[in-house]
């Protein structure tokens, strides 16, 4: 197998609040390989987003990494700045942001910032950068380019404010690309023409993916692995086709079992009782514990180790069957 082209080793991400640090994300690590799409799933709260922006040196304030690392292409993510930093966002690696209307400057023309990746990391002249910006909108479907070009941000509906954040993203060709939720809050046919930009973008350039989404659905349609995420944890990961055919962490199995199916028409949409706990919350040695119908008194007590349940399939539960690892 070729070596990852990120790797991350048991990253910890704190929250600072009342002199006091929080755990938001606990010691998580897995590896994104070149051209692949990688998708992390788990409800809001659980640190998809935040250790997204870990990656990207984007962390708010009273926020901060605590330990661990993350080596792409041989250099420590979580420890560069500067020019450094500089270089790499936008360049060898890009985001698409939750929220495109935020993400877009509201006084920027879209085609000036289509072409800002490349003023800042090309030496290529004004007009080059234009027309290399034009061609972005042919290239992520948008229609009527001309006239996108010269418009801002609150003239375009939602969807088009997306393929921006791609063609954005898109344009210096990064080695990895951040998609946080990308299709969030778009409609079936809007939403099903994102992934196939994304899938495009990784089938012709070979651009590497991470894919984070609450939709378990939607990952299984982009995505050739999964990571489940709760409550800052990893609890369950794999091949997609195991982890959406044969979940073994009751966690993923309640994901699975909430997605709404045409037959179940008219009656209550099944559901994962109770919520993810806050970070300022004491919880069990394991957090899903609460909610979990196998859960035993040893959940409360021990933390699970990682267990080998099939081909590149890990869960870290107590109540599983597969060897130890």
């Amino acid at each position: 197998m070729a070596e990852p082209l990120l790797s991350v080793r048991r990253l910890s991400i704190g929250i600072r609040s009342n002199k006091k640090t929080y755990t938001a994300v606990d010691k998580v690590s897995f590896d994104v390989y070149p051209g692949e799409i990688l998708g992390i799933v788990g409800e809001s709260g659980c640190g998809k987003s935040i250790t997204a922006m870990s990656l990207m040196g984007l962390l708010g304030s009273g926020v901060s990494v605590t330990g661990g690392n993350a080596f792409f292409e041989g250099r420590d993510l979580l420890s560069i700045k500067g020019k450094e930093r500089l270089h790499m966002n936008g360049n060898r690696i890009s985001m698409i942001y939750q929220e495109p209307m935020t993400s877009l400057n509201p006084l920027m023309k879209i085609g000036r910032q289509i072409g800002e990746p490349l003023r800042l990391h090309t030496d290529l002249p004004e007009k080059e950068i234009r027309a290399r910006a034009r061609e972005m909108l042919d290239r992520v479907g948008m229609r009527d380019g001309d006239k996108i070009f010269k418009s801002y941000p609150h003239q375009l509906s939602g969807g088009m404010r997306q393929r921006v954040m791609i063609a954005m993203a898109a344009i210096a060709n990064p080695a990895l690309l951040i998609a946080d939720e990308p299709t969030t809050a778009l409609d079936v046919t809007t939403q099903a023409e994102i992934l196939e930009l994304l899938r495009k973008m990784n089938r012709d350039h070979g651009t590497s993916i991470i894919f984070i989404s609450h939709d378990l659905g939607v990952v299984g349609r982009i995505c050739s692995r999964v990571l489940v995420m709760y409550a800052g944890r990893l609890v369950e990961s794999g091949p997609s086709a195991a982890i959406l055919g044969d979940p073994e962490h009751p966690y993923t199995e309640g994901l699975i079992a909430s997605i709404p199916e045409v037959e179940d028409r008219g009656e209550d949409l099944p559901s994962i009782p109770g919520r993810v706990p806050s970070v300022t919350e004491e919880h069990a040695a394991c957090p899903f514990a609460p909610r979990c119908g196998k859960a035993t008194a040893l959940c409360s007590k021990i933390p699970a180790s990682m267990r080998n349940v099939g081909p590149d399939h890990f869960v870290w539960c107590h109540n599983v069957h597969g060897g130890s690892r």
